[in-house]
């Protein structure tokens, strides 16, 4: 005698509770390659895992793509530890990735070379005080514009940049802070026979005199706030 019918969520629903329930598929390693891999805008991940002969849908969720040291890509060799689940509404089955691990070159080699190849365009470098001080000296002298002692860092290590390569491409240097906060420094470079005795907000009121620059309202609460 046949069986009564089941409608197709039915179906999957039983599928999926055999899947769950199944020792082997929740807890299984697999190896292959990645395939067709897309980062939805969600952060999740979507790929195949590969061999010669067939192919299985995986999916990573956000917070473990986050975690890896690596970006997913096609064509890697990987070992994935998950678990298969349907998915009831498409009737087709994935793998969920619990852990992944490339083989090869390894994990930590990987993300050492992506590092590298984001940072391809970036220059590093340092600069003594005293070469940070001529920069800032020069940069006033020549425009009247302070800056501070961090900036001039930036400001030393570009015109070395220049020297070194000739690269004269217009540039834009960010100040990433007040002179004020440096005061001291500021005017050590820009004008140290004036500096004398003279105390913070001393030191404070020179720099306004030299460089044309308005106190910053919160120097001026500070001098005004009761002890």
């Amino acid at each position: 005698m046949p069986l009564k019918p089941i409608s197709v969520s039915q179906l999957n629903e039983y599928i999926s509770r055999v899947l769950v329930t199944d020792p082997l598929l929740g807890n299984v390693t697999v190896k292959g390659e990645t395939s067709g891999v897309k980062y939805h805008q969600s952060g999740h991940v979507y790929f195949s895992l590969v061999d010669d002969r067939a192919r299985v849908n995986c999916f990573l969720n956000r917070e473990l793509a986050a975690d890896l040291r690596f970006r997913v890509a096609d064509g890697m060799e990987v070992t994935i530890v998950g678990s298969v689940s349907v998915y009831q509404k498409g009737g087709s089955y994935s793998l969920y990735v619990r852990s992944l691990e490339t083989e090869g070159a390894g994990s930590l080699q990987l993300a050492f070379e992506e590092m590298k190849q984001k940072l391809s365009g970036f220059v590093g470098g340092y600069a003594s005080e005293e070469r940070n001080f001529e920069g800032i000296r020069e940069l006033f002298e020549k425009t009247g514009y302070v800056i501070d002692t961090h900036t001039g860092i930036g400001n030393a290590v570009y015109r070395d940049y220049v020297k070194r390569t000739g690269d004269k491409t217009p540039t834009v240097i960010a100040s990433t802070a007040s002179p004020y906060k440096f005061a001291a420094s500021v005017l050590h470079a820009i004008a140290p026979e004036k500096t004398g005795d003279l105390d913070e907000f001393g030191l404070i009121d020179l720099l306004t005199e030299i460089s044309g620059l308005s106190e910053p309202p919160a120097i001026t609460d500070i001098r005004t706030a009761p002890v």
